[in-house]
């Protein structure tokens, strides 16, 4: 009986014969340390010529599911992708520098220094929007149809708008949110609001007037939106007066706005002067907290200064500060848990709750910046 392979213009394609064999790995039918048949019995079975096989056998090289040994053959290696390689995928949004920078930034660094320890392959996927689809959404989706991940951990990903989507489509892909809300069918890291804690805390030094500079939603805020209210009821909660023209949304985009904020507050007659602010945001602590040394501010002795941070991992601040934020280690460690738990066929039970943390106060970190009397700036009493 003749051997001879097909027809070729009925034969199988080099990306067909790449997905056949991939699949074979994905299955388990061929697993980790198999060695392949041989590329003329390859060649045989699936009935196409030696340059297909060979085209598909450098794709599946070059993707991180085989490896040749020289005379000893093909074999499938044992840190597979589907398995080991996590997307850390991050929506950007339309405005530069976009809200999440620092804490991408964060993210980024944390997971490069924790994939070695975890076993897993972090790959970065940046501007993921889905509605438009971005190129990095593109490439992302080409990722999960070829088995290149195995896995996604995304921050700020408008995962309901990918329902129809190998983002959410794919049965084998894990998936966990960074996300202040529940997302459905999508489990998610809990990030513990900070706001009664901060509030309570102010109270507790003897502060009665605080003010917020809050990370606004967008560059022109027609009216206060949930971060605002937020303040208010911890404010109200604590018997303290709530102003929300003390509540100021502004642009990550534009932290300049923030230092004029700085100013206009500090210039308020005495008795309705801030005595307590919280820099909600961390990309505004710089241009806000260099404002307050400019003019003079006594830091804390005349207002009391928490600050947003991506810990261990502050912004530069001019003065004394008091950070409140998140662990950013812990929140990788979290959502690589989550994966690796879909990964093995475990459902995760309940949500990881990363909680915030308060940092004692430190010096200045910005060089050449001194307190009102002249003299550097000092670490106040925690």
């Amino acid at each position: 009986m003749s051997t001879a392979p097909a027809n070729p213009s009925r034969s199988k394609t080099s990306e067909q014969v790449t997905r056949l064999l991939r699949q074979r790995i994905v299955d388990g039918r061929w697993p980790s340390g198999f060695r392949l048949p041989t590329r003329r019995e390859l060649e045989e079975e699936l009935g196409v010529s030696t340059a297909t096989i060979q085209k598909a056998m450098d794709v599946l090289v070059a993707d991180g599911f085989i490896q040749t040994r020289g005379r000893a053959g093909t074999f499938v290696r044992h840190r597979l992708p589907h398995l080991t390689r996590i997307g850390l995928a991050v929506w950007k949004g339309l405005d530069l520098p976009y809200p999440h920078a620092r804490f991408v930034h964060a993210l980024r660094r944390a997971a490069e220094q924790i994939q070695p320890l975890a076993g897993v392959e972090v790959q970065h996927y940046y501007d993921v929007s889905i509605d438009p689809p971005s190129k990095s959404f593109h490439k992302l989706c080409d990722d999960i149809d070829h088995a290149r991940i195995g896995g996604v951990l995304g921050l700020a990903i408008h995962w309901d708008e990918a329902r129809q989507t190998p983002l959410m489509q794919n049965p084998h892909l894990a998936r966990a949110a960074v996300s202040a809300l529940p997302v459905q069918d999508v489990p998610r890291i809990r990030m513990e609001p900070y706001t009664d804690e901060v509030v309570a805390s102010i109270a507790a030094q003897g502060r009665q007037r605080l003010a917020v500079i809050y990370h606004a939603r967008e560059r022109c805020p027609s009216e206060v939106d949930d971060n605002g209210n937020e303040w208010a009821t911890a404010l109200r909660k604590r018997n303290l007066a709530v102003h929300h023209s003390r509540l100021i949304p502004v642009h990550s985009g534009t932290p300049q706005t923030a230092a004029v904020v700085a100013h206009l507050l500090m210039d308020l007659p005495h008795e309705i002067r801030p005595d307590a602010l919280v820099i909600a945001d961390d990309h505004l602590v710089e241009a806000t907290t260099n404002a307050l040394a400019r003019i003079g501010v006594r830091v804390p002795e005349d207002l009391l200064v928490y600050g947003h941070a991506n810990l261990p991992d502050p912004p530069p601040s001019a003065v004394p500060m008091q950070w409140v934020g998140y662990h950013i280690p812990q929140v990788v460690e979290a959502g690589l848990a989550l994966l690796r738990l879909q990964l093995t066929g475990a459902n995760p039970a309940g949500e990881p709750v990363v909680i915030p943390r308060f940092e004692p106060a430190l010096p200045s970190t910005v060089p050449g910046h001194a307190s009102s009397n002249g003299k550097p700036v000092v670490s106040a009493e925690a």
